[in-house]
C-alpha cells in the first residue's frame, strides 16, 4: 500500500471517557475505582490495536467535557466530540466527520475490543474497495465494526440497539438504501464479566 492510499483511510474509535459511568453490565461487580480502571484499560488496548493497523486514528469521544481526560489518554492523536442524541446518529456523524477531514474510506469501531486483530481493520478497508459499506459481525448478533466509502448512508435510523438481530436489521436497511455491503471477519467485544476471562491480562477484573 502506498502512503497516499494509507492516508486516504481513517480509523475512528467511538469512546466514552473512562470517568463517565458506563458498561454497567460489565462492571456491576466492581467498585467504581476498579470499574473506571477497567474502562480505561479496555480503551487503551483498543486504541493500541487500532493504531497497529497502520492508519490515522481519530477518537470520537463523549461527554464533550472530557477532552482533557481523553487528551491524557490519547496523547497526540486526533480528538473529536461525538454529535447526536442516539447511538446510530453518533456513529453516522463520526463517519461523516471522517470524510470531512479528507478521508476517502472510514472504519469505525467501539472502545471495548482489546483483542481485536489489526488485520480485521485492514481487511475491512480492502473490502471497501469494492463495496459501499462494510460491517464486522459480532458474536451477539450485532457488529463491532462499520465502515463506509465516500459517504455514509442513513442505515441506523430506527434500530433497536442491544437486540440480537441488529446486524440483520442494518444489513436490510443498507439493501433498501441501494448500497452494496460486505462483511469483515467476525469478532467479539467485551460486554459481560465472562468476556473478561477471554482477554489475556484481564483476570484482575473478572
Amino acid at each position: 500500500m502506498t502512503p497516499s492510499a494509507a492516508s486516504a483511510r481513517q480509523v475512528v474509535i467511538l469512546a466514552r471517557a473512562p470517568s463517565a459511568q458506563g458498561k454497567t453490565r460489565l462492571t456491576a461487580h466492581l467498585p467504581e475505582d476498579r470499574a473506571r480502571a477497567l474502562r480505561e484499560r479496555l480503551f487503551l488496548d483498543t486504541l493500541a490495536a487500532a493504531r497497529a493497523a497502520g492508519y490515522p486514528v481519530v477518537v470520537s469521544f463523549t461527554p464533550d467535557t472530557a477532552r482533557e481526560e481523553m487528551r491524557g489518554l490519547v496523547g497526540e492523536g486526533a480528538l473529536l466530540p461525538q454529535r447526536g442524541d442516539d447511538l446510530g446518529t453518533r456513529m453516522r456523524n463520526a463517519l461523516i466527520d471522517g470524510f470531512a477531514t479528507g478521508a476517502a474510506a472510514v472504519v469505525l469501531i467501539g472502545s471495548d475490543l482489546p483483542t481485536l486483530p489489526p488485520e480485521n481493520i485492514v481487511h475491512a478497508f480492502d473490502l471497501l474497495e469494492g463495496s459501499d459499506v462494510v460491517l464486522g459481525p459480532s458474536e451477539d448478533g450485532g457488529f463491532y465494526l462499520v465502515g463506509a466509502r465516500g459517504h455514509m448512508p442513513n442505515i441506523f435510523s430506527g434500530v433497536e440497539w442491544g437486540q440480537s438481530d441488529v446486524l440483520e436489521r442494518v444489513s436490510v436497511a443498507a439493501h433498501d438504501a441501494g448500497v452494496t455491503i460486505a462483511r469483515a471477519p467476525e469478532w467479539w467485544d467485551v460486554d459481560a464479566p465472562e468476556d473478561l476471562r477471554r482477554c489475556p491480562g484481564y483476570d484482575e477484573f473478572a
